[in-house]
């Protein structure tokens, strides 16, 4: 389990500000929150569904464990995540939201559409985010899956 106190500065997921406000296409998605190995329980990111339709922002389809992100596949070792910051319950926010810092304590599953062999894990890590306006923006390392 990675843990703040354990981590070095060089091993902190930071991303350069071209990667933050970059163009690709965006898929939006669901992702609910928590460790995939714990039932979605704790730190991380434990499912990416995408794409998802927009009457999703209905808050009361939604449990306090999910938001809605707008994902763009960069390259193939990462994915910028812009989560909708009105699209999570106050719990979600200060739970992962609280301190410029996100952890992602075990590899998840990211497949951005159904219909497509490509899927993606995420690597686990610490990673750096931004508060842009209505989004809470980082960018996660990703690997292929084969």
């Amino acid at each position: 389990m990675i843990t703040r106190q354990t981590l070095r500065f060089n091993e902190i997921g930071q991303a350069t500000k071209n990667e933050y406000t970059s163009t690709p296409p965006a898929i939006v998605a669901d992702v609910l929150f928590g460790s995939p190995r714990n039932n979605c329980a704790g730190s991380g990111i434990c499912q990416v569904i995408g794409p998802v339709a927009s009457e999703i922002l209905d808050q009361s389809r939604w449990n306090c464990k999910r938001s809605v992100a707008l994902i763009r596949v960069l390259n193939e070792h990462k994915a910028a995540f812009h989560f909708v910051k009105s699209s999570m319950c106050s719990k979600v926010e200060s739970a992962y939201f609280n301190d410029h810092f996100f952890v992602v304590d075990q590899e998840a599953e990211m497949r951005l559409n159904s219909w497509s062999d490509k899927s993606y894990r995420i690597i686990p890590g610490i990673y750096q985010y931004m508060t842009q306006g209505h989004f809470y923006t980082m960018v996660l390392n990703i690997k292929p899956m084969k």
